[in-house]
């Protein structure tokens, strides 16, 4: 390699990676987060190595016809991008966002490819490079449609197949109860994660042993089949050790079949990949290895190397990010909250039991605090307690996780244990003392033939008394991005009530009670 094959090379690599740098960051955060979606940190070296595996099979170089309207559309790609670095960061797990961020990155890439390159060549990358979008986290609605579904299917297939067996097994939403206890069928068990991540490996043996096109989507169906049979024969696995052995038993069992399981379907869709590679008999792309390092000028546009381009794509990535962080740290907000207040416990009560909330759980949850409790009241009213909070986060992967905490609440959470979601109140502002009034979500659900009567709410440091910022519509999104708000702490606090006969005695049993549950620190430095 001559200096000016080397000088390229290292021009095009820091080309890309001020591309993909803040994108694979940015990912990273939902990929840290969300277990279905940990693969995502093997896709951008898997398009790499798809990238090198083209690279001694390139076409003819060929000069672009439309030069100007390509130059364009990287401008239009550019500013796409720069919006989407914007509402990523006020909405870390918005999936628009991350779409619109990953796409932009994938079009500036094969139109840089194509003004250096040529037509064909910026077509004899799209694979590698457009492969990345499968680590981008699934729109959610399509996502939770997938999980419920795969979820109460599993779960019914193991209690039929628990049936046969001669295992006694009864089914409640996504809990399978046993003998020995209650199972859950939560998004580990449901087989997302081995279904996303089989496709993902099915269009990267796809593209590997270039495949045609028909045996391609044959690979794409085999992949999810074996995923969600494997997965089924681990949810047996486990139900029955659970229902012959205990549930501490079936927690040592847990990750060990989860391991199995993955292992399991890599190989078999491996070895379903070579059995088509050979009976389709498919040689690799015909024509010359060419053997040049890409010699990346303009065409046309001899003025511009792809140094300058280098150049100023570092430039615009700079701007990007000074400009982001300029926007949010102007516009945050520097006020201070009226109180900071948290949860407290009848500590005379003599039933009173705390920290009911399971370790998987806090897992899932990810808060910095929690209390909960439990205890039977005045009236023989049964009261159970939840105190969880998240503290104000100075980092996108800390903030992605408070983000995470605005997807909580009693309506999927209780229905995923079980509960049946009778109905959902109207919201209602309670006193605490002069200057704090919190604002309650209110839901009755049906748990063994009782009601249980459910009171949520959801603060934000910055905003004392006012409900936190759910940004659950794209507008609400918009306009938190608008507003510069990013890093702002936040209260879950959730009380559930057994015994009231009414949800209008609950309310009124409730709103009597919450001064005692709430203690008032001082406000915030």
């Amino acid at each position: 390699m001559n200096i000016m094959q080397s000088r390229a090379a290292l021009s095009w690599l820091v080309l890309l990676t001020a591309i993909w740098f803040p994108v694979i960051y940015l990912l990273g955060a939902q990929w840290s987060l969300f277990a279905q979606y940990q693969y995502g940190w093997a896709v951008p070296f898997l398009c790499l190595f798809l990238a090198g595996q083209n690279l001694p099979l390139l076409p003819q170089k060929v000069t672009p016809r439309w030069k100007k309207s390509a130059a364009i559309l990287l401008m239009s790609a550019g500013m796409v991008y720069w919006a989407m670095r914007i509402l990523q960061e006020a909405n870390p797990l918005w999936r628009l966002a991350s779409y619109g961020l990953a796409f932009a990155a994938v079009a500036m890439t094969l139109l840089v490819i194509y003004l250096s390159q040529g037509p064909k060549r910026a077509a004899h990358f799209i694979f590698p490079v457009a492969f990345f979008l499968v680590a981008v986290p699934w729109p959610s609605p399509i996502e939770q449609a997938i999980i419920q579904s795969f979820t109460r299917c599993n779960a019914s297939l193991v209690v039929a197949a628990m049936g046969l067996a001669g295992v006694p097994a009864l089914l409640h939403g996504n809990v399978i109860e046993v003998s020995t206890g209650l199972v859950g069928i939560d998004e580990a068990c449901s087989g997302i994660r081995s279904f996303q991540a089989t496709l993902m490996i099915a269009l990267f043996f796809g593209e590997f042993y270039k495949l045609p096109c028909g045996p391609r989507w044959g690979l794409l169906a085999a992949g999810p089949a074996l995923a969600l049979a494997f997965n089924l024969v681990r949810t047996m696995v486990l139900v029955f050790v659970a229902a012959r052995a205990g549930l501490p038993m079936m927690a040592r069992w847990h990750d060990p079949t989860g391991v199995i399981l993955l292992v399991g379907c890599f190989l078999c869709l491996w070895a379903v990949a070579m059995g088509l590679a050979r009976l389709t008999k498919r040689e690799a792309l015909s024509g010359p290895a060419t053997g040049q390092m890409l010699d990346l000028e303009f065409s046309g546009f001899q003025n511009w190397s792809i140094s300058t381009l280098t150049i100023w794509l570092i430039v615009w990535a700079a701007a990007v990010e000074i400009s982001t962080e300029g926007w949010f740290r102007s516009h945050e907000v520097h006020g201070r909250a009226e109180h900071v207040w948290t949860a407290q416990w009848p500590s005379g009560n003599a039933t009173l039991y705390t920290n009911i909330i399971p370790q998987n759980s806090l897992r899932i949850l990810q808060c910095d605090e929690n209390t909960s409790a439990r205890w039977i009241g005045k009236d023989n009213i049964f009261w159970q307690a939840f105190f969880l909070r998240w503290l104000p986060a100075n980092t996108f992967y800390g903030r992605a996780k408070e983000a995470l905490s605005k997807f909580h609440n009693p309506a999927d959470c209780l229905s995923a244990g079980g509960m049946e979601l009778r109905t959902q109140l109207a919201p209602v502002p309670i006193l605490v003392r002069p200057g704090l009034s919190l604002t309650f979500d209110r839901y009755v659900f049906t748990a063994g033939g009782n009601d249980l009567y459910v009171f949520f709410a959801q603060t934000e440091d910055m905003t004392g008394s006012v409900q936190a910022s759910t940004r659950m519509t794209h507008l609400a999104r918009w306009r938190a991005a608008l507003a510069g708000s990013r890093n702002y702490g936040q209260n879950n606090f959730e009380v559930a009530l057994t015994g009231p006969e009414t949800s209008a005695a609950a309310l009124s049993i409730f709103s009597e009670h919450l001064p005692e549950l709430i203690k008032c620190t001082s406000a915030l430095p």
